[in-house]
Order: C-alpha cells, then structure tokens, then sequence
C-alpha cells in the first residue's frame, strides 16, 4: 500500500515538473486531451451499473 502511494506521489511529483516549462497554449491542449481521455468513464460507469441491475433484476425473478 505505501509502494503504491509512493510511487503515485512520485508520478504526480514529474508530471507537476512537466507543466513547469509549458506556456499557456501547450498547457490548454494538455487539458483538452485529458478531457478527451476522461469523457467515456462516466458511460462506462453506468453501462457497468446498469449491468449489475439487469443481474440483480434476473436474480430476483
């Protein structure tokens, strides 16, 4: 468990240094590709929720 923080405190730790040397422009296509990244987990999110429901439904029955 500590290996793991460890190791993504460090990660976070280069990625705080990589955004040093950025201007502006750089920064803003670092966030949109990030979003872009982001934008699938809530609907993967609910289609695994909704799977579980459907099980539990079936279940029920």
């Amino acid at each position: 468990m500590l290996v793991r923080l460890a190791c993504i405190a460090v990660s976070h730790a280069f990625t705080a240094l990589r955004l040093i040397p950025m201007n502006d422009h750089d920064k803003d296509i670092e966030i949109l590709a990030l979003r872009h990244q982001l934008a699938p987990l809530p609907r993967t999110a609910l289609r695994r929720l909704h799977k579980v429901l459907d099980t539990l439904q079936d279940l029920l029955r």
